[in-house]
Formats: structure tokens, sequence, C-alpha cells
């Protein structure tokens, strides 16, 4: 829904002003982009829908063809985001994203109806990344609709997404299957859900504790309709599901060459191993793992 082009400097010592770059690469961005990226990255297939935006969107859509994933375009007014992150040679970043273009009611009605046309039994409709601004006050939260769109059609969804837009749509008639919240956006879902602060989730020797964890996915999500996969930086990662509970920890990186995309390569990294290979929960999590932090060292493909 809010793609982006990912500038990306690299710099000396980044400090507060000006900063000059050792060198600037771009590239197509989003965490839908991204998801999609890691899935084809992993071996395996998706369609990338985007919504796209003047001339940023054109370059987008260009880049994303080169890249051979030839996404379905939904057309909307004005110009898609550039989002800029710099980063450091000690690992210190610094991350400015865009808005994100209005999103039109003709350009949601399009893609409505693509996805009520193409969506079966069986599918796994990946529903990442922020909302853009709406261009009218009727589009409600647009998640929660999707996920009923999707539903409907008996397809199941995954959403990686934060604030209101995720809690509202835990709440819908047809949740999500999977959520991917980071560390920081769990323990806003736990205040969300409870109204109190999260819980120490690390443990004195910095670990994770992952009953803890669990306590805040079970007070944020109904378990036996939605798993949890709380990515925690350089930590690892932890499954969440009714039924069990997975950690595996992060593989560790000497140097940062990327700052953006770790949790969505993760996750489409996951989402492959898991209903496209049939990989056991630990397997998947630790290719996962591995792939982000090729991603983070700047050895992804």
């Amino acid at each position: 829904m809010n793609p982006a082009w990912d500038l990306t400097y690299l710099t000396g010592k980044l400090t507060f002003g000006l900063n000059r770059a050792k060198s600037c690469a771009g590239k197509a961005g989003g965490k839908g982009v991204n998801v999609s990226r890691a899935i084809r990255a992993a071996g395996g297939g998706c369609g990338t829908l985007a919504v796209l935006a003047g001339e940023t969107g054109q370059t987008i859509a260009g880049a994303l063809a080169a890249e051979g994933m030839s996404p379905v375009i939904f057309s909307t007014d004005g110009e898609t985001r550039t989002n800029i992150s710099a980063i450091g040679e000690d690992g210190t970043s610094l991350e400015i994203n865009g808005p994100g273009a209005s999103v039109t009611g003709s350009c949601r009605h399009a893609m409505e109806s693509w996805l009520s046309a193409h969506l079966k039994a069986g599918d796994l409709l990946c529903l990442c990344g922020s909302l853009p601004p709406m261009s009218d006050t009727r589009a409600g939260n647009y998640y929660t609709r999707l996920c009923s769109l999707a539903g409907k059609n008996g397809a199941a969804v995954v959403l990686d997404c934060s604030g209101a837009a995720l809690t509202d749509a835990l709440r819908g008639e047809y949740p999500p299957v999977l959520i991917k919240p980071n560390a920081g956006e769990m323990a806003e879902l736990y205040r969300s859900a409870t109204g109190a602060e999260g819980l120490q989730w690390k443990k004195e020797d910095g670990t994770p504790d992952t009953e803890i964890l669990r306590q805040m996915a079970s007070a944020a999500a109904d378990l036996t309709k939605t798993a949890v996969l709380c990515t925690l930086g350089s930590l690892g990662a932890v499954w969440i599901s009714d039924t069990e509970t997975v950690y595996v920890p992060a593989v560790q990186v000497e140097a940062a060459k990327a700052e953006k995309g770790a949790g969505d390569t993760y996750l489409g990294t996951f989402l492959w191993q898991i209903y496209g290979s049939g990989a056991d929960m630990k397997t998947a999590m630790a290719k996962a793992a591995e792939a982000a932090a090729r991603l983070v060292a700047g050895d992804a493909k």
C-alpha cells in the first residue's frame, strides 16, 4: 500500500548536522516489496501488488520489473515516497520515512476488484507496512477491510503493520492468521490490550524471556486465531501460537551495511520455508535469520 524508493547512505561517523556520504545506493522498497524479494530469493514465487504514483512510482515499477517481479500496479495521485537511511561506520543509523501518496477511491476500488477476482481458498495474502493517507474519510481501517475481503474468499492473511491498523484488524471478523511485530510493536500491542506498560522481556543476562513474550502476545491476540512471530533484532525471534513457543537466536553480523528490510527479509524467507517448502519451525526460523543477516551485512543478492 505504501512502497518507497529507498536511499541508503554510508557515512563515516554519523553526527547531528552535516554528514558526507562515502556511498549511496537506491532500490525499490517498502515492506511488501521487501517480503516479495525475500520469497523469491528463498526460491519461492509470489505476486506483488503495489500502489504507485508519479515519477518515483515509475522508477520503482521499472526497478521491480528489472528484478523479475512484474508487479500488479494500482495508480494513484501524487508522488510515491522516498525513504532515506544513513548508516555510520560504527553501525549507528538514522532513518527518515516519507508519508506516501494519498490513495484515491478509484485506486482502492481497482485493487479490491482485482483481489476479489483472484484470491481463492488456500491463498496467502501478505498485507505489509504503514497505510498511506486516504483521499476521503470513508475508508476506515483499510487493512481490516482487506482482511474481510480475503476471508470471504477463503484466503488467509499475514499482517505486518503497527498501531491502530494492527489492533483493529486483530479485533475484526476475519483476523490475520499471523502477525509479525518487532519488540517495540509487541509492547505497543500489550499496552493497547491491557492499558499497562510492556513487560520486561529481557532476562538479566540479556537473553529473551520467552514466557514473558508469550504473556504479552496472549494479551494482545487470540492465539487460537492468530500466531505471533516477534522479531527481536540482534537477539533473534520468537514464534508464539496456541500450541507452541519457539525461540531461535539471530545470526550475528560484524558491521551493518544495510538498515532497511531485515525484518521483512526474515518474514518473507520464513513464509516460504513454512508454506512453500514445508520446513519445520526451527529450520524456517534459522533460514530466515541467515537471510536477514546477509541483508544487514550487505551480502544479500
